[in-house]
């Protein structure tokens, strides 16, 4: 029998968020016939963690505050165990905790994925450690073609050192469950005639829920069927609720919190907001194109082209209230475009960010590193 591949997978935890996820589907999706997957976790195991330690999973869990020596000493000390073919690391954390081992000792190859689009909004040590230790990962991979450009700008990093594998997401189960979307919407005590706009996110600067809150009275102003429900949370929860309550039509704005049931309620919305300051690819944005609903998102990442500007929604510049108001009033008083655009983004996502492409890529990158 061959032998299977050994990836060892390491992130800084499998908490909620877009990158954790990628590395979820991964482990789930991949060819278990050709892999063997391990995952190791260096600040604690986080929500998805214990569910993969659950389901009988290879985790390896550091817990939180060991210091960088003992993390080094600790990653170093798992790889020398478990032995893997390749090292696959995943987020700033990861990369800096791994990249100083590949200077001084012989280890398995190496890749490395940025999932955050924040440059030039890193901190100056975490870039400068990225531009050093760029150089000793086998392979670097960016999550879209703006984020690609980006690290080879920002990193100076040699343009064929670095690969594309678009992120990708499970396909909703509940798309046009009219039942589901019932449920849900009587919930929250959304009429049958109530346009819901919604952005699910995590409460921080980097999302922009603050410029969609500005928007809000202007919408309900001309299109007072609109209803806004902001499901998430984060370091700005109090703030953003405070800057709600301050609106005119604040009784239009729910707050629905951290929820486990995100295909639900994509399924009972009407059109997805996402106004962020930067991105790599956002996953929520396909989740929502995967649900068959149109966006409005900023022009950052590969927005634009994931979209297309009036195909699957509308795209805004990031900051602008006003362009943000206009979008959504678009859809809001043409009713018939949200539908139409919704089948536009289900068709998009299905061509090119499942879950199982995404994989697929992976595993690609992966046969390509073993054989060369």
């Amino acid at each position: 029998m061959k032998k299977k591949v050994k990836i060892l997978q390491i992130i800084h935890g499998m908490y909620l968020g877009g990158a954790e996820n990628v590395v979820f589907n991964i482990i789930k999706k991949i060819d278990t016939e050709k892999y063997d997957i391990a995952l190791c976790c260096t600040h604690g195991a986080g929500e998805l963690g214990e569910r993969l330690i659950g389901e009988g999973y290879s985790v390896e869990v550091f817990e939180r505050g060991i210091g960088a020596l003992q993390t080094f000493k600790r990653i170093k000390a798992h790889i020398k165990k478990i032995d893997p073919d390749i090292v696959h690391t995943h987020g700033v954390s990861a990369f800096l905790a791994v990249g100083p081992l590949y200077l001084w000792n012989k280890l398995p190859p190496w890749i490395h994925t940025f999932h955050f689009g924040n440059y030039p909004h890193i901190q100056k040590s975490y870039l400068y450690g990225q531009m050093i230790f760029s150089r000793f990962a086998t392979k670097l991979i960016s999550v879209s073609e703006s984020q690609r450009k980006a690290v080879i700008d920002h990193l100076r990093v040699k343009p064929k050192q670095i690969s594309t594998v678009f992120n990708g997401v499970p396909n909703n189960p509940c798309v046009f469950n009219s039942e589901v979307r019932n449920k849900i919407r009587d919930e929250f005590k959304f009429s049958d005639t109530d346009l819901v706009f919604s952005c699910i996110v995590v409460f921080t600067e980097q999302k922009g829920v603050n410029y969609l809150l500005q928007a809000v009275d202007k919408v309900i102003d001309s299109a007072p069927n609109a209803k806004f429900l902001i499901v998430g949370g984060g370091p700005l929860d109090e703030s953003l609720r405070s800057q709600a309550s301050q609106l005119k039509h604040s009784d239009s704005v729910i707050f629905a919190g951290w929820r486990q049931d995100i295909h639900e309620v994509m399924t009972a919305i009407d059109v997805f907001v996402l106004p962020s300051l930067w991105e790599g690819l956002p996953m929520v944005l396909l989740e929502a194109m995967a649900s068959a609903r149109p966006v409005v998102v900023t022009d950052v990442a590969d927005n634009l082209n994931v979209v297309g500007q009036g195909e699957a929604g509308y795209v805004v510049p990031p900051k602008d209230t006003k362009a943000l108001e206009d979008a959504i009033l678009k859809l809001a008083l043409n009713e018939d475009n949200i539908e139409s655009m919704g089948k536009v983004a289900l068709a998009r996502y299905e061509a090119k960010y499942t879950v199982d492409k995404m994989v697929q890529g992976y595993e690609k990158v992966y046969t390509n590193i073993l054989i060369n």
